[in-house]
């Protein structure tokens, strides 16, 4: 059996996709496309499935513990532990709330901990705390307790604000709009 060579016009065919594509691959790779998320990408498929073999180790990049947000190039505040969310104003304002406290990242703090933060256009925090109690901050570092209670919470830029409400419908629960008194 002869094997051909192949034609010219197949040759220049593979050389012009390759050259549509290399660039891209080149720049998806060089860029990191891929930024693993520890807690998916490096937890082992579980076995079974009648396939045998292990599973695939993790991405190298992986580590027990580690916060990936570090491979996506995020740098830390060095002095925060404990965040448990953080949030900013429509104004570049950054907080970022504990169990001890509300923080403001250039200075100032609430002492009123928390689980869910938001900010709204007039830099103040809202925040819910660990009973689901939303509390809303007034200047000067106080807060004031307002009705309702909520799982989550955010603020527009129009400083429309949107709860996430503790009664479940349906296995999920409902969104609520502030009304401005309960």
């Amino acid at each position: 059996m002869r094997l051909s060579k192949p034609s010219s016009l197949a040759a220049v065919g593979l050389l012009s996709i390759a050259a549509l594509l290399l660039p891209a691959l080149a720049g998806t790779i060089g860029a990191g496309a891929f930024v693993p998320i520890c807690d998916t990408d490096c937890t082992p498929a579980p076995g079974g499935g009648g396939g045998g073999g292990t599973p695939p180790p993790p991405p190298p990049s992986c580590s027990s513990g580690q916060n990936n947000a570090q491979t996506a190039n995020f740098n830390s505040l060095p002095a925060v532990v404990g965040a448990n969310d953080v949030a900013t104003g429509v104004n570049g304002s950054v907080w970022y709330v504990t169990s001890g406290g509300t923080f403001n990242v250039l200075g100032g703090s609430i002492a009123k901990g928390g689980k869910r933060l938001t900010v709204d256009p007039s830099r103040n925090p809202w925040i819910v705390d660990f009973n689901g109690n939303i509390w809303r901050s007034t200047g000067g570092g106080q807060v004031t307790l307002l009705p309702g209670l909520a799982r989550d919470i955010g603020i527009g830029a129009n400083g429309a604000v949107w709860v996430i409400g503790t009664n479940s419908l349906n296995d999920s629960f409902q969104v609520w709009s502030w009304n401005g008194s309960s």
